[in-house]
């Protein structure tokens, strides 16, 4: 929303506000974006550029649940909690493109937890799957992953 818009939800029913003047600072980079780029991009480019941004944010609000849920059907596909093994014949079935999603969940749950858990972790279960049984990768949380018949 634009400040005049909620402004003006606020007057009409009767809600007062203040205005933070901090807001008015550059000195954080919120508010240099909010103080300077924004009303650039919306004279210098387009009067509506924040208007489709917000569109683009939205759509990629739903890509990501879109994401999200497929790396869950995939992952409990490919990962089998009960014998700690990601099976490497279920997980080449794994579209490319949420192939590191589906390796971040099989760490993550490993982990019992999400923090601390990023892309170089991702990659080097993802080069595991290629080396030869009995090969071993260390990650947080004192998680060894170890190369197996099955996958890891």
């Amino acid at each position: 929303l634009k400040r005049e818009e909620i402004e003006s939800y606020l007057v009409n029913r009767g809600i007062s506000y203040c205005t933070d003047e901090t807001n008015l600072e550059d000195v954080h980079t919120r508010n240099r974006i909010r103080n300077h780029v924004i009303p650039y991009l919306e004279e210098q480019v387009n009067e509506r550029a924040v208007s489709h941004m917000s569109d683009t944010m939205e759509q990629m609000r739903q890509l990501w649940q879109y994401v999200e849920s497929e790396t869950t059907r995939y992952a409990a596909r490919c990962i089998k909690v009960s014998r700690r093994v990601l099976l490497k014949e279920e997980f080449i079935l794994v579209p490319e493109v949420l192939r590191s999603y589906v390796l971040h969940e099989c760490i993550c749950q490993a982990a019992g937890g999400r923090k601390d858990i990023e892309s170089v972790h991702t990659k080097m279960l993802s080069e595991l799957l290629d080396n030869q049984v009995g090969r071993q990768a260390r990650f947080p949380y004192g998680i060894v992953a170890v190369r197996c018949y099955e996958g890891i």
